[in-house]
């Protein structure tokens, strides 16, 4: 991949009004037809969404920076969407990409035949530790409730920018510009319903852990998933927002912005939720 000057990364210090007034114009632009990521930016730059967001970047910025890599990159959709529209260049910064804002977690979605959309992957928060060391659990036994959480800062709050999923369109540039962006949504868990609920996962979690098990059985929200290497039984494990409650969060988030009931987006059939097809479509 391309380098280049980190100067124009996001600024530690965020408007929180400059933010919602940019996400509220790419949404408005979402909302007039079909846009795949390529268009969006075109778009936004052409309706000078630049004095909202200053580091907002143009598909030569994306070519730059992008277009040398031929690597298999499973991650390509998500560093390609933050850094055009959020400047955000990939890192191992381990404070929020938004600052107080929280992170940016990029989260693919399936259209299903009805033409509703539902989340397909979990929104990972950060590493948990490996079960070839469970004293790197400690940090979550330690916790004794979500906002003790080392990871904290990178789960309560943020954006995710919803992509529509297509298979194997992410191993190239050219892929991933041409993938369909659905909408931008934003949460904030500190100013939800779903504290008592998380806290109930982490108790969870911490009594499989305390039995040397590191196991997602029984966790409804907040679960204690594999990661890289030696998936199964032993290796890493990490935490994350199941893909129901990215559903959820992103209904919520859809509710709120467009000022109607949450029951005319989320829609339960079964045990799925997905979103409602007159919504995002």
């Amino acid at each position: 991949m391309a380098m280049m000057d980190t100067s124009n990364t996001i600024s530690n210090t965020i408007c929180s009004d400059d933010l919602d007034m940019y996400i509220r114009e790419i949404n408005s632009i979402l909302g007039e037809g079909k846009f795949t990521i390529r268009q969006l930016i075109d778009e936004a730059g052409n309706r000078g969404l630049k004095k909202y967001w200053k580091n907002i970047k143009t598909i030569d910025d994306v070519f730059r920076v992008f277009g040398t890599n031929k690597t298999h990159d499973k991650g390509l959709c998500g560093k390609v969407l933050e850094y055009a529209l959020f400047g955000n260049m990939p890192n191992s910064d381990p404070h929020p990409d938004l600052d107080n804002n929280g992170d940016i977690k990029t989260n693919k979605w399936k259209k299903l035949k009805s033409g509703a959309y539902r989340s397909t992957e979990r929104i990972k928060i950060g590493t948990a530790g490996n079960t070839d060391n469970w004293s790197s659990f400690d940090h979550i036994l330690n916790s004794s409730n979500i906002t003790e959480l080392k990871k904290y800062d990178k789960m309560s709050c943020g954006l995710i920018p919803l992509i529509e999923r297509v298979k194997n369109s992410c191993t190239t540039l050219e892929g991933v510009l041409n993938l369909r962006i659905l909408y931008v949504a934003k949460y904030d868990i500190s100013k939800s319903n779903y504290i008592d609920a998380l806290n109930k996962d982490l108790e969870d979690i911490k009594e499989k852990l305390r039995n040397k098990e590191a196991s997602q059985r029984g966790q409804k929200y907040l679960h204690l998933h594999t990661q890289g290497a030696g998936r199964g039984k032993n290796g890493g494990r990490a935490l994350g927002y199941k893909q129901k409650f990215v559903t959820m969060l992103v209904a919520e988030s859809i509710a709120r912005d467009k000022k109607i009931s949450i029951d005319s987006v989320l829609i339960a059939k079964g045990r799925s939720l997905y979103i409602n097809p007159d919504i995002l479509n």
